[in-house]
């Protein structure tokens, strides 16, 4: 057996993106409302994640401070705001597909830095439920963050990322630099959450 040795660009927003779906997919099989709860909660937090690595991916592009800008520790919106302007997106922060991953970001953030919090909800249980059930029914509710945790939420953010990478491709071009600064600019061409990268050996 002989060794290659492989050089490769390792792209993790694909590989978040790849988790997410596969969330979704085990969601929908999910044989209860837990299972099917965890199953969303784990695609909208890996949503997130592959959003941050996309523009990640494109930032380092677009930007030759890229590193810098992010080791500034800006806003989310801010940079997020920026980032956009660079791919002719301007007042994209207001658009539905941002919207909806926002709301992910905001659902990551809760996971991430989750802290004990005191909260009311209204249950609906059958009047015929002996105590038992009830007591069962009231500790399994979705509580927190699990309340956001639905297959209809993680479809649609999931259509939301792919309409996002669809606008920054259709919409930003690659830099061109130096000599090349008459030639005509490139679409942007990358497709970070679904070709996992260059290869060579």
């Amino acid at each position: 057996m002989r060794k290659v040795s492989v050089n490769k660009e390792a792209r993790t927003a694909t590989i978040c993106f790849s988790v997410a779906t596969a969330s979704c997919t085990m969601a929908r099989k999910g044989r209860n409302d837990a299972e099917r709860r965890h199953h969303c909660l784990v695609g909208l937090v890996f949503v997130a994640f592959a959003f941050e690595a996309m523009l990640n991916h494109y930032g380092r592009i677009l930007f030759s401070d890229w590193a810098q800008r992010r080791d500034q520790k800006l806003p989310r919106k801010k940079w997020h705001k920026e980032f956009f302007e660079e791919v002719n997106l301007a007042n994209y922060l207001g658009r539905n597909p941002y919207q909806t991953l926002s709301n992910c970001f905001k659902l990551r953030d809760l996971v991430a830095h989750g802290h004990t919090v005191e909260e009311s909800d209204v249950l609906s249980v059958d009047e015929e439920m002996d105590c038992d059930e009830v007591v069962k029914e009231i500790l399994f509710a979705p509580a927190g963050p699990e309340r956001k945790a639905t297959i209809e939420t993680l479809e649609e953010s999931l259509a939301a990322l792919k309409a996002v990478e669809e606008d920054i491709e259709n919409h930003g071009y690659y830099p061109v630099h130096g000599e090349h600064s008459g030639t005509q600019k490139e679409h942007l061409c990358e497709s970070p959450l679904s070709v996992t990268g260059i290869h060579s050996w």
